[in-house]
């Protein structure tokens, strides 16, 4: 068990020290505002010059539309800021975004009595009719939709769709 330990603990100490560039990412943040920096996702163990330029990188927000950046699309995207290799260590950064005091709360569900578009789909198969949804719901949830004469229950997919698995 000791020598397991030691060969991990050598593995981990040598990927290190072949990269000139090494981020630890953070499990989760809370952005402030709609600019993060890589200095906000992980910390950065480099040397003087690199640690300065690190800090300074705007993470573009395609990389956390999801509310995620994860450890291959940051690669991708700062290896090709530092001439030396590059080495993340975690697997992905949650982006929280704090609310402003004096802006309104965004409902992204569906509410009742709204017309959404229900999407049947099956495997590679989808139709998109129009329905009326019985109940309110954000999403991931099941609500009841009908549509034409019949009632289904349909999983919330944003404000504007539920989805019908057949």
């Amino acid at each position: 068990m000791k020598r397991l330990t030691l060969t991990i603990l050598l593995l981990f100490t040598a990927s290190a020290a072949l990269a000139d560039v090494v981020l630890y990412l953070y499990p989760s943040i809370i952005a402030a505002n709609n600019q993060v920096r890589l200095s906000s996702i992980a910390s950065i163990d480099a040397g003087q010059s690199e640690r300065e330029s690190a800090a300074s990188i705007v993470i573009p927000s395609a990389l956390y539309r999801d509310g995620f950046v994860d450890k291959r699309e940051l690669l991708t995207f700062v290896s090709s800021r530092f001439s030396g290799p590059v080495s993340i260590f975690g697997s992905a950064v949650k982006i929280n975004f704090l609310q402003k005091k004096n802006e309104p709360a965004v409902w992204q569900g569906i509410a009742r009595g709204k017309i959404v578009k229900v999407v049947y789909s099956s495997g590679a198969i989808k139709i998109e009719v129009r329905g009326k949804a019985l109940k309110s719901g954000m999403p991931g949830e099941i609500i009841s939709v009908r549509v034409n004469r019949r009632i289904i229950r349909a999983v919330v997919i944003d404000g504007e769709r539920v989805e019908k698995q057949l």
